[in-house]
């Protein structure tokens, strides 16, 4: 059970009629006053179930302003509904000028809810949104994205912003080539970026997907984020974030799976509305909701983005002398949050940890004078002692602590230039690849 506080004093539309004397007919247009006044300022359950929730007048200037959008036209639909009730449990954190605006994607058509402080008695069911679009979109697409966030901008504009990113993912690998059945490549692996919306309100994962370059340049266009949190697999990645790299100050994320219940937003949203975000509260109050689970587990990460390019120069002077080394490892003992090939996946790209990988190929002494920077680009850095996996062989993976730093890399060995000699290609148009790796080896 959530604890709620005690609601404010206000008076409700029930409340205002013991205030009309009756006997007083000229007060009567005073009190109609007085009502829509309360209806325009205040998230209570309403009476009018066709009264929306309140939005501040347009070019307002507001407190915090957190925005999440949720891609859920897919597999995740059925979790988008418990996840707003858990943002509306966590108002009660909330200041009177702050804002949570939900774009919500699911098996209906978007819609847009504001929710503040005020709604935190609010039953899910008597919440509406303040914008209900009369056809489907392509959530995934980067012109719906970009549409959302300046409707965001322009009604609750803000010194900085929290941006939620919520869906399926799977990091720096781009969406599906051409051609491809029902979602899935030539080969039989599902691939995306950032998200799922298959474009029949239904629950089917295929359809638009999202490039991690679209996306950039939407969250360029946007400006001013704050923190940058995914709730969806695999995008604590270096490749992802160094993309990323000037769209937000932080990154909050996972380089494994995140379990389908995903992020505590009925607690999450304490450090996601202090005065300035707190990115180490964000991951701990993440990792404390699961960290006495036995059925899933959690592994996060926050990185400063302002350190990728430091991070970035560094991670060059130890990779190039060892490119031969990192091609040839036997990484059957590396840290990895996904090993495809258990899977049945032969030669599709894993999740190794960054640490794990560089610890695996580093002299001792390198290894130690690496890390003393690499370590730099962390705030916050938590797991579990174990993750869950909805495809590995073993549902329950461990982590190894000395392996473990909250961030994958890639390594392009020469079995992923094997599969009509795509991934290879696709990795090195990464920023990532280009500064690091330079020019890729030829078998």
């Amino acid at each position: 059970m959530i604890a709620i506080e005690p609601d404010r004093m206000k008076i409700s539309s029930k409340h205002l009629s013991a205030y009309v004397p009756t006997a007083s007919t000229w007060f009567v247009p005073l009190v109609s006053l007085l009502f829509a006044l309360l209806l325009a300022v205040s998230c209570h359950k309403n009476d009018d179930p066709e009264d929306p929730a309140p939005k501040p007048p347009y070019g307002t200037e507001v407190g915090r302003v957190v925005v999440v959008y949720m891609a859920g036209e897919n597999s995740l639909a059925t979790y988008t509904g418990r996840d707003l009730r858990e943002m509306l449990a966590g108002t009660k954190y909330m200041g009177e000028d702050d804002h949570l605006i939900v774009y919500m994607d699911n098996t209906q058509n978007p819609r847009i809810y504001d929710l503040t402080y005020y709604c935190k008695d609010t039953p899910i069911d008597s919440l509406k949104p303040v914008v209900t679009y009369e056809t489907d979109l392509n959530s995934c697409s980067p012109e719906v994205m970009s549409e959302v966030l300046d409707y965001v901008k322009q009604h609750y504009p803000s010194e900085s912003y929290g941006l939620v990113l919520w869906s399926h993912a799977s990091g720096w690998i781009p969406p599906v080539p051409y051609p491809y059945v029902g979602g899935y490549s030539a080969w039989g692996a599902k691939q995306r970026s950032f998200g799922y919306d298959n474009g029949h309100n239904n629950t089917t994962d295929y359809g638009g997907q999202m490039s991690i370059n679209e996306l950039r340049d939407v969250l360029l266009q946007f400006g001013n984020i704050d923190f940058l949190m995914f709730d969806a697999c695999f995008m604590q990645n270096i490749e992802t974030a160094y993309q990323l790299r000037n769209c937000a100050r932080y990154i909050v994320a996972s380089p494994a799976e995140i379990p389908g219940p995903g992020a505590p937003y009925h607690t999450l949203l304490k450090p996601m509305f202090q005065d300035s975000a707190c990115v180490e509260g964000i991951v701990e109050t993440y990792y404390e909701c699961y960290r006495d689970d036995n059925l899933y587990g959690v592994l996060l990460s926050a990185v400063d983005c302002h350190q990728l390019e430091r991070v970035a120069q560094v991670c060059k002077t130890y990779i190039q002398p060892h490119k031969e080394d990192l091609i040839n490892l036997d990484y059957s003992s590396v840290l990895n949050y996904f090993w495809w090939d258990s899977y049945f996946m032969y030669n599709y790209p894993d999740f190794y940890d960054m640490q794990g990988v560089m610890r695996a190929v580093l002299t001792e002494t390198e290894y130690f004078l690496w890390h003393a920077e690499f370590q730099k680009l962390f705030v916050a850095q938590a797991h579990t002692d174990r993750w869950y996996s909805a495809f590995n062989r073993s549902s329950q993976n461990r982590v190894d602590a000395d392996q473990y730093s909250g961030i994958s890399m890639h390594i392009p060995l020469y079995k992923y230039a094997g599969r009509e000699k795509w991934f290879a290609p696709a990795y090195y148009e990464t920023d990532w690849a280009r500064t690091v790796w330079g020019e890729p080896k030829v078998e």
